[in-house]
């Protein structure tokens, strides 16, 4: 009887072993990054690293490369020839915050040095003010309310002799699905796009309001739909824009995917 039992215990082993050597291996990760931008006759086309980061852009005329340092985006430099591999954009971390934009051109010396940037202010881990500085003088701010991941108001300043003076506030509304932006590694989209500062929040914008400071009179609004493909890809967006709620127009923004697996 025990020599049964042990047998028994040999062959259930060998079995259980057996269904895990058969096991097949689990599928691969798909990463769906976005490769190409469209909207009317622009278009950003994107190509990627084997590690899933942006190398280069090409946009119309112009293209760039992306140079990284520890991990993160450090500089845009341009590619066409006439500033081939003169910087256009560059940026400063503390930690995986970024705190500095620089941004280049050519001086009256007629040298290629840093002529504006703007600094970004955090507080509990998340963006509160964005001040920018042209010519060493601070011009104007942008201050934040989050809720959870993402903005809702962007309260903007003009900036006379170091005093802040009320301009507009933006309120913003979102969908359930995930950002396109999410879709490219390191904040690309919010430092290559510049100042849409959506682009920084968790899920995609669906609504945005303006209204002038003072009087509250709205002068913008922004409804977008979406056409989704499989696993919340956003494959088309429509956007429809009311100025001054009399002038009304719509277009789409088509983003187009490149499948990556780990």
């Amino acid at each position: 009887m025990l020599k049964t039992i042990g047998c028994l215990t040999v062959l259930a082993i060998t079995l259980a072993a057996c269904r895990k050597k058969d096991t097949p291996p689990a599928p691969p990760v798909d990463y769906w990054l976005v490769s190409s931008i469209i909207r009317g006759t622009d278009t950003i086309r994107l190509t990627y690293s084997s590690n899933r980061t942006v190398k280069q852009v090409n946009e119309a005329n112009d293209s760039c490369r992306i140079v990284y340092e520890n991990g993160r985006i450090k500089q845009f430099v341009y590619l066409m020839e006439y500033v081939k591999n003169l910087p256009f954009k560059s940026f400063s971390y503390n930690g995986n915050n970024i705190v500095r934009i620089n941004q280049y051109g050519w001086n009256l010396q007629n040298e290629w040095v840093i002529l504006d940037y703007d600094s970004l202010v955090y507080r509990n881990g998340r963006l509160a003010e964005y001040h920018q500085i042209n010519g060493g003088v601070r011009s104007r701010v942008n201050k934040f309310t989050w809720e959870g991941k993402n903005i809702i108001k962007e309260e903007g300043f003009d900036v006379n002799q170091e005093v802040d003076i009320p301009a507009y506030v933006n309120t913003y509304t979102y969908a359930e699905e995930a950002g396109v932006q999410n879709r490219i590694n390191g904040q690309f989209l919010f430092l290559y796009l510049f100042r849409d500062f959506t682009l920084m929040s968790d899920k995609m914008l669906a609504k945005a309001e303006r209204a002038r400071v003072p009087g509250d009179i709205l002068f913008s609004r922004t409804v977008k739909e979406f056409v989704l493909e499989d696993k919340n890809v956003i494959k088309t967006m429509e956007t429809i824009e009311d100025i001054d709620n009399n002038q009304t127009s719509t277009y789409n923004t088509v983003f187009k995917y490149t499948k990556f697996n780990q």
